[in-house]
């Protein structure tokens, strides 16, 4: 290198190059993403500086470039914004290392410089994250100044930089920097448009490729006023393979030290229970793109919760409870109040739209409702349940039973059991079907907040059994309940108390929702989920199994209903053994929290049968 126009820097640039890579671990898009957030910010100061001079920034056609020369490992991004004097190359380039350990933390936390002084000092801490990647950089500028000549710096790496007269004829600044080998593929001409637009779509500069603009530049959030429709027709627009989001919330915060804006909104597809992205937001800082997916921003409950933000401060300084350089502004706390009063003023204004909300992430927004009590004041009445009249929310359900019973009682069976909805019908007793696994904590949940009504668990409390039967003259009996309609496997038993005539139990092979599994497996993993809820859905997962066969009826052999059967099969009244069969297994259906007490219709039963049968206690079934 000739000695001529060559100037040492003040500080030992190399070493703190290397220590940048080390930094920003070696993601070479770093450096793309440098230039143009340096880039946007000289056309937001030219556009500052030409409005103060009455000057429409429309009027200057400010944009940015970008250009790649692979077989050169070239990449080129150019501005026309307030370009640098000579003079003030040599001042800020020269002190780079010196700017950045004094200004960064300053410099970063403003939305936009405001000043030339500001700009330049943003442009050497934006210029140093781009040079580990680079073997050697050019810099080529024109300041708006009045009277001021083009110049050009060219940085080879070492400590000493050449600065000589540049050829460019329009105010701005053009950065070259010719790549390591290693971080050639950053010049591939498919990739760059492609991050160009991904990091800068919001830019209010139009970035061009090839003289075609790839950005969209701006998006509702950043117009005031914009109505939620435009929110909606922006996300499709955006994701157009997706389906069409139920909720959107936009997303306006203003603080003295922070603004934040964007949109949340709840996707119309369903999400996995164990999907990575579960409440993840997109972060800008200053309309580029600073961390995708990213979470722990959004509350924990709000997994079913997706999000775009942008924020004049880096995101990571508004997570810190212990950091005071925002004012005490803590981001999850300010985004959860902002989910709870969106929810309340939706559930208040327009209850449907939650509807398709609690149909499509029924099993997350439970969850999220057991978590978090606000939130499950304001949703537990709009919660969805199978039920003995269909999928019903819980303020339908509990107007239903008042009707039928004159009582707010919810009555719910944990094990579901397909043929009682026919029994339970006739009876007109509503009953939820809280087999999921969070159904039965959110009905228990509901009744402590909710002391005006009642919970009743319609299975019979649990029997002890004495011993099983295999003897061959119960075959027949074994062969009756098997023909009934339901899916059952049929045991003969004796268990306490002798009265009852059959008790329906869980298979010990009985399918199990893979939702179920995953949701548990996620609470055990991570802790995020309350212990009555995870206790309520480990006591769910043991129940459930994982063959075809979905339930066990175990028949009493000393009871005598189920004796007064047997003695009709050998007695030639089949189909009356059948009808008596029928009545035994809704017998068994009808727990307690009936209108009628479950003791005396199973009384009154026996007695029925063993009648029709013609049967007394004392026979002995040949």
């Amino acid at each position: 290198m000739s000695e001529d126009n060559v100037y040492p820097i003040g500080y030992p640039l190399e070493t703190i190059t290397r220590l940048m890579g080390s930094a920003v671990n070696a993601d070479e898009t770093v450096a793309l993403r440098a230039l143009l957030r340096n880039a946007s910010n000289a056309n937001v100061r030219r556009a500052e500086v030409a409005a103060k001079q009455g000057i429409s920034p429309s009027e200057l056609a400010l944009g940015i470039e970008i250009a790649v020369d692979l077989q050169q490992r070239m990449l080129v991004v150019k501005d026309d914004g307030v370009g640098f004097t000579e003079e003030e190359l040599h001042k800020y380039f020269g002190h780079i290392a010196e700017i950045v350990a004094q200004e960064t933390p300053r410099l970063q936390r403003q939305r936009e410089p405001g000043t030339d002084d500001e700009y330049m000092r943003l442009f050497v801490i934006m210029l140093l994250h781009a040079l580990p990647f680079a073997d050697d950089v050019v810099i080529e500028t024109l300041s708006h100044k009045p009277g001021s000549t083009p110049c050009r710096l060219h940085y080879y790496g070492g400590d000493h930089y050449r600065l000589d007269k540049g050829e460019v004829g329009t105010p701005g600044t053009s950065v070259r920097i010719r790549l390591k080998p290693e971080h050639a593929h950053l010049c591939d001409p498919e990739r760059v448009p492609q991050l160009a637009q991904l990091y800068g779509d919001y830019l209010q500069f139009p970035i061009f490729w090839q003289g075609r603009q790839i950005n969209t530049m701006s998006s509702p959030w950043y117009q005031d006023g914009a109505p939620v429709a435009d929110y909606a027709a922006f996300l499709r627009s955006r994701r157009p393979h997706m389906p069409t989001p139920l909720l959107v919330i936009p997303l306006h915060i203003q603080r003295p030290e922070v603004e934040i804006r964007g949109v949340l909104w709840v996707p119309g597809r369903p999400l996995a229970l164990l999907d990575e992205h579960l409440g993840c937001v997109d972060v800008y800082w200053r309309r580029m793109l600073a961390v995708q997916q990213q979470g722990g921003l959004l509350p924990r409950w709000a997994r079913f919760v997706l999000g775009i933000m942008d924020s004049n401060v880096p995101v990571e300084r508004l997570c810190s409870e212990t950091d005071d350089r925002a004012g005490g502004f803590y981001l999850p706390t300010v985004l959860e109040e902002v989910l709870l009063d969106a929810f309340r003023q939706i559930l208040t204004e327009h209850p449907e739209r939650f509807t398709a909300v609690a149909q499509r992430h029924d099993h997350l927004l439970k969850l999220a409702a057991l978590e978090n009590d606000d939130l499950f004041e304001l949703v537990a009445d709009h919660l969805l349940f199978t039920t003995t009249s269909g999928r019903q929310t819980l303020a339908e359900y509990l107007s239903e039973v008042t009707q039928a019973t004159g009582e707010a009682r919810i009555r719910y069976q944990s094990v579901p059991l397909e043929s009682a909805w026919t029994v339970f019908r006739e009876h007109r007793l509503p009953i939820i079907d809280a087999s999921e696994g969070l159904d039965e904590a959110i009905l228990e949940k509901y009744v402590r907040l909710n002391p005006t009504v009642e919970l009743a668990g319609m299975e019979e409390t649990e029997a002890r059994f004495l011993e099983d039967i295999s003897d061959a003259k119960y075959q027949p009996l074994v062969e009756l309940f098997s023909d009934l309609a339901a899916p059952m496997t049929v045991h003969t038993a004796r268990f306490e108390p002798s009265s009852m005539a059959v008790i329906v139990s869980p298979a010990r092979n009985d399918p199990m929702k893979p939702e179920l599994e995953q949701l548990f497996l996620l609470s055990q993993i991570t802790g995020a989920m309350p212990a009555e809820a995870r206790s309520a859905m480990q006591r769910a997962v043991s129940a459930r199994s994982t063959t075809t066969q979905s339930r066990i009826i175990h028949l009493n052999v000393d009871c005598p209903a189920i004796k007064a059967i047997l003695h009709g099969l050998h007695t030639g009244r089949r189909e009356l053994a059948g009808k008596a069969a029928q009545m035994a297994l809704m017998q068994g259906l009808v727990r307690a929290g009936s209108p009628t007490d479950s003791a005396r219709i199973r009384e009154l039963g026996n007695a029925l049968q063993c009648s029709l049968l013609g049967y007394e206690d004392d026979e002995t079934p040949v």
